[in-house]
């Protein structure tokens, strides 16, 4: 169980690097236009 719970711990921050990214990609682009 211990071990299930840092795998979703890792998934879920690792989702939020992404969406991180995204977003800051995202920001990146709204200020060329």
């Amino acid at each position: 169980q211990l071990t299930s719970s840092i795998t979703v711990s890792s998934f879920i921050s690792n989702s939020d690097f992404i969406f991180y990214l995204d977003h800051s990609k995202q920001e990146a682009i709204d200020s060329l236009v």
